[in-house]
């Protein structure tokens, strides 16, 4: 059983308040589109690949994400906790939840009901109760089997200060979602749950003292629920359970909270005759004065298979694919919940040691992204991968994960290497599919994206070119990893930062995984030559350097650059130093000499074409200053590798950006911008003018690197207060404006935080 005293939420946590939670103020979406925007989220639960859910701060289940790529914002009121207290001649039961429409007409006082994060724990301490709620699912550091489970625990502790005898219980229902689906012509939208007909019945199940429900339905068409789902308890000694395996969540619910809002006792129902059943349990106990007890209960489901029934989720590996071990998967859960909640506390205290106690949960509260944002996880492959966002439905986005893939490549490095590999394989592939780029824009769009109707900006083109890598490996409206490059927004064939991008996350994967894995290196070597030698043919006046086309040919996707760049030319400069180290691992001295030579020339380029005496121009047409202009350098020093630029110049260039992107813009509360001009004013276009999280804790993280620990500090708190305090906790969009609209939440890029860690 989980000891008492480390139920506690821990000071690195985030915490606020239900009542400080309701007043917040919230950003608006930017976009002239429908974008998901549901709020709150809470810490999301579940496995990598397995499918998340979240129970949101007000302690309502109310995010789901157990479709791939599919958000569904939906409270349901017969998912909910409650807790019944009797003590003194007094009786009195609440559920745990703010919104609930369900039990009971008593309610908690938000100011006296504090939410904690720092993931993948959360906490809920309801302090007129003495209740605390801690739950999690088992994401452990460079593990590779419990983290993919389908697993939620909940640790509810009650103490009793009265000085009474107190008799306590924990109500704990679910509703059976089997055979539920939802709709597949939406595409990125916010949806709800489509009530699925059909046969759905729940079953009491025991084995030693492992207690639980498991829920089942008849076989399922491909896109819904099909498995079992299960609610378990382990119940403290003297404890007494008591079920209703079965109720109707149509009609005639207080079959379920009429006795146990009278005696913490559930009166037991086993009819099969609901269309939409639920299950609870409830566990009741007798608590001396001062007395403490903590009541487990685990919620598994054994859903094993996704996108239409053709991947069979990771966990399965261990469990099969009939989708008939939810109770079993639950036993294990509950025998091992103590170790999971030991590793991953110590997991929290060895960060917390090394960082200030503000900005931990910074770091762990944007790991959530990698199990929640629509990851599968191929028990066949191996392969991994998660979205962009769940507005832009694309697997491992090239230019985005460069920033975001940091904690995957720290903490689960033989999943970044499988992904790195799988897109070393596709550098040779050619998907010959003619796509008209940038049609679903309007003219208009076309006009402000690009400055004046330029034709190059509209764009017929293959779906993937040989040697080019591609954007993204498909999309959950596809088939993911088979029909690679789904994006059509620009003609990624032609972009030039995803190849030098490409070859440094190769690195960043040896990095990571300890600097031996010479064989994945020779895996990924002829790729690497192949992307560096793709990038040259845009070299127009052979300087080393890719020119930049005049459409938005980089991750900055409606910012045009000509001529070269500063973002894309000090890329080109840092994938070649980590070419040369690749090559000089695997001893090729031909391409070591070649490569050298290469770097020199595309070097002294850029320092001529764009060094202005305090920072890298814009590109060669444009003294703008970019926030992100030093990129490429920066990946460099992370991974300690030599610099391509000189240390005098880099240090210029931050403290230019530092004071022009960031203090000079509404003094810093906007965080850093992407862009401004050499007068410091708002640049021409939209994007320029956007804040990216992303970006912000890269720059950050090159500030700590070059020894501006104060300035990082300041960035990250400025950053860390309007995220916050506008209700991006769990949904951390890629940007924002002055103008409080935001684009994208729920994104890949922000996780860079953790490239951070390295520097304390």
């Amino acid at each position: 059983m989980v000891s008492a005293l480390q139920l506690a939420p821990p000071k690195s946590a985030y915490s606020t308040t239900l009542y400080q939670l309701a007043q917040t103020k919230l950003m608006k979406p930017k976009a002239d589109y429908p974008m998901i925007n549901s709020f709150p989220h809470g810490a999301p639960l579940g496995g990598f690949g397995a499918g998340t859910f979240s129970r949101s701060p007000y302690g309502d289940f109310n995010i789901w994400h157990l479709f791939p790529g599919v958000h569904i914002n939906e409270i349901l009121d017969f998912c909910e906790l409650a807790v019944y207290r009797q003590y003194d001649r007094k009786t009195e039961s609440y559920p745990l939840s703010m919104r609930n429409k369900a039990w009971g007409k008593q309610k908690l006082d938000p100011q006296k009901s504090v939410y904690s994060a720092l993931y993948p724990k959360s906490w809920y301490q309801y302090q007129e109760l003495d209740v605390t709620v801690e739950q999690f699912s088992p994401i452990l550091p460079h593990n590779y089997k419990e983290t993919a489970y389908p697993a939620a625990c909940f640790n509810v502790q009650i103490q009793n200060t009265k000085k009474q005898p107190m008799s306590a219980a924990v109500l704990f229902s679910w509703q059976n979602i089997l055979g539920w689906s939802y709709d597949p012509e939406a595409g990125a939208a916010e949806q709800h749950f489509i009530r699925g007909t059909g046969m759905r019945w729940n079953e009491r199940r025991q084995d030693h003292d492992f207690q639980g429900i498991v829920f089942h339905a008849d076989p399922v068409r491909n896109n819904a629920l099909s498995g079992e789902m299960c609610l378990a308890t382990r119940a403290p000694d003297n404890a007494q359970v008591s079920f209703c395996t079965q109720f109707d969540t149509e009609q005639n619910t207080d079959i379920v909270w009429e006795p146990f809002a009278e005696n913490g006792i559930l009166r037991e129902n086993v009819s099969t005759e609901y269309d939409q059943p639920a299950g609870a349990i409830a566990v009741k106990v007798f608590l001396n004065p001062g007395e403490t007890v903590v009541i487990p209960f685990v919620l598994t489901w054994d859903i094993p298979n996704c996108l239409n029934g053709n991947l069979s989720r990771y966990y399965t590996k261990y469990w099969g694919t009939n989708g008939d071990n939810a109770f079993a998967i639950a036993a294990e859960v509950l025998e091992n919940q103590e170790k999971y909640s030991a590793d991953i506390r110590h997991w929290h205290e060895t960060v917390a040691k090394k960082m200030p106690l503000d900005l931990t949960a910074l770091l762990f509260n944007e790991l959530y992204y990698l199990a929640d944002g629509g990851s599968i996880w191929d028990a066949k492959t191996g392969l991994y991968s998660y979205l962009e966002c769940y507005d832009y439905l694309f697997y491992e986005t090239l230019d985005v994960r460069f920033f975001g893939a940091f904690p995957l490549a720290k903490f689960w490095p033989e999943i970044e290497k499988r992904i790195m590999t799988e897109f070393s394989k596709t550098i040779f592939r050619e998907d010959q599919t003619k796509v008209d780029y940038h049609v679903q824009a309007s003219v208009a769009e076309k006009i402000v994206v690009s400055g004046d109707h330029n034709k190059k900006f509209i764009q017929r083109d293959q779906r993937k070119r040989k040697y080019a890598l591609p954007h993204d490996l498909g999309s959950p409206l596809e088939a993911p990893w088979e029909k690679i490059n789904a994006y059509t927004w620009q003609n990624a064939n032609r972009w030039k930062d995803l190849n030098s991008k490409y070859v440094l996350q190769v690195y960043r994967a040896y990095y990571y995984s300890g600097k031996k894995d010479h064989e994945f290196l020779s895996e990924c070597w002829t790729g690497i030559l192949r992307a560096i030698e793709y990038l040259s043919a845009f070299d127009d006046d052979k300087d080393g350097l890719p020119e930049n086309e005049g459409f938005p040919d980089q991750t900055f996707d409606n910012w045009l650059m000509n001529g070269t760049s500063a973002y894309c030319g000090i890329l080109r400069l840092a994938s070649l130093q980590a070419a040369i180290q690749i090559a000089a691992v695997l001893n090729d001295k031909e391409q070591t000499k070649r490569l050298r030579l290469l770097l020199k020339q595309a070097k002294d380029a850029l320092n001529a074409k764009l060094w202005n005496g305090k920072y890298f121009k814009f590109d060669e047409h444009s003294d703008d200053v970019m926030a992100a202009q030093l990129a490429g350098q920066w990946f460099l020093e992370q991974m300690h590798l030599p610099d391509v630029l000189e240390p005098d110049r880099i240090d210029s260039a931050l403290k230019y950006i530092y004071e022009t992107n960031f203090l000079n813009v509404e003094n810093g509360s906007y965080g850093l911008v992407n862009g401004r001009t050499a007068k410091n004013q708002p640049v021409k276009v939209a994007q320029g003018n956007d804040a990216w999280a992303g970006v912000n804790y890269a720059f950050a993280g090159h500030l700590l690197i070059r020894g501006q620990k104060r300035r990082a500090e300041y960035l990250l708190r400025k950053v860390k207060a309007l995220l916050y305090g506008s209700g991006f906790l769990f949904r951390t969009p890629e940007g924002w404006d002055v103008q409080h609209k935001f684009l994208a939440s729920m994104y890949m890029r922000p996780g860079v935080i953790w490239a951070l860690e390295d520097w304390y």
